[in-house]
C-alpha cells in the first residue's frame, strides 16, 4: 500500500511525493530520507512508517512538534484524508484503504449420492457401475477403478483416496449395499433438492 503526500506549503508546495512501504526519516538534515529544508522541522523531525495495515508517525522529540488535524502527538497512525503539520509545513494525506479479504468459512455440503435402481450407491464418474467405496470428507461414492489406492505391493492394509478431493475413502459395508440406508439417504437428497427449487 503507497500513502501520497500533497505538501500545502513549505519547501514542497503544491507537490505530491508518493511513499511505498517502508520506514522514512524526516527531518531537515539532508541525510534524511524526506529531507525538507524548512526551519520549523528539527534536523530529525520524525519517523513515518508505511506498511499495508496503514501510515504511522513518530515524533522524535521534535522542536515544533507533529501534528494531526491541530493536535499534536507522540506517535499516530494517520487516517484518510486527515491534515499533517510538521513545524509549520502542512501536508495533506492520502491513504488508500485498507482491504482485509476474508476466507468463505461455508462447509462443503456432500452432494446427494448417486444411486442404482435397487437403491445402492453408485460410482460418481460411472453412474451404472455399483459404488465401493465412500469419501470420508466430501461423500462421494466411488468404483474401485477410480480410488487411487496406495499401499505396499501384495499387502492388504492398502489406503485408498477420493478422485475428488483427496481424502481418505473407506469401503462400503455389505449391509450398506443392500440399499436401505442409501435408499432412505437418496430419498432425503430428493427431497431438500425438490424444495430447493
Amino acid at each position: 500500500m503507497n500513502a501520497r503526500f500533497h505538501f500545502k506549503n513549505g519547501p514542497f508546495a503544491h507537490q505530491e511525493i508518493e511513499l511505498r512501504p517502508g520506514t522514512y526519516r524526516v527531518g531537515r538534515r539532508a541525510d534524511n530520507d524526506l529531507a525538507i529544508e524548512d526551519p520549523t522541522l528539527s534536523g530529525l523531525h520524525c519517523r513515518i512508517e508505511v506498511s499495508g495495515m496503514g501510515v504511522v508517525v513518530e515524533d522524535l522529540n521534535s522542536t515544533n512538534g507533529c501534528f494531526l488535524n491541530r493536535e499534536r502527538f507522540q506517535k499516530e497512525s494517520l487516517p484518510n484524508g486527515c491534515i499533517l503539520k510538521l513545524g509549520d509545513v502542512e501536508i495533506s494525506v492520502s491513504i488508500p484503504e485498507v482491504v482485509i479479504a476474508v476466507p468463505d468459512m461455508t462447509p462443503a455440503v456432500p452432494p446427494p449420492p448417486n444411486l442404482l435402481e435397487d437403491g445402492s450407491p453408485a460410482c460418481r464418474h460411472h453412474p451404472g457401475v455399483p459404488a465401493t467405496n465412500a469419501c470420508n470428507k466430501c461423500g462421494k461414492t466411488w468404483c474401485p477403478d477410480c480410488v487411487r489406492q496406495v499401499g505396499l505391493a501384495g499387502g492388504k492394509n492398502l489406503l485408498r483416496f477420493c478422485a475428488s478431493c483427496d481424502g481418505k475413502c473407506d469401503p462400503i459395508k455389505s449391509e450398506d449395499l443392500k440399499g436401505t440406508s442409501w435408499r432412505l439417504l437418496g430419498q432425503l437428497a430428493d427431497t431438500i433438492l425438490m424444495r430447493r427449487k
